[in-house]
């Protein structure tokens, strides 16, 4: 593999994860806009697992112990996946390292 194609292979991979980032986000805060119940249930959450005010631990463990959270991403990534919006195509026809035929478009 060439400097050139390696690097392009990092890029995609770079760029792939910050638009489905960006999109997974953006459906979540959308998602956010339209359902306020959520919204009190997560800042709630927020409160009693991390705390309020000096004293509050946004630590990543704490974090990973916001399950109602976690739910709601979730929950948007099933509703919008971030994937089907970022379509991709083999521009020319292609033979993959294990002998795979791979066709163009």
């Amino acid at each position: 593999i060439s400097d050139s194609e390696l690097r392009d292979v990092v890029m995609n991979v770079i760029l792939a994860g910050r638009d489905t980032t960006a999109c997974a986000l953006s459906w979540l805060f959308f998602e956010l806009t339209r359902k306020k119940d959520v919204v009190e249930k997560i800042i709630e959450e927020v409160e009693l697992v991390c705390g309020v005010g000096e004293n509050a631990d946004y630590s990543y463990d704490t974090m990973g112990k916001l399950k109602y959270c976690h739910c709601v991403a979730l929950e948007t990534l099933r509703l919008h996946p971030p994937v089907t919006n970022d379509p991709r195509y083999a521009v020319n026809r292609d033979t993959l390292p294990d002998g795979s035929k791979v066709p163009a478009g």
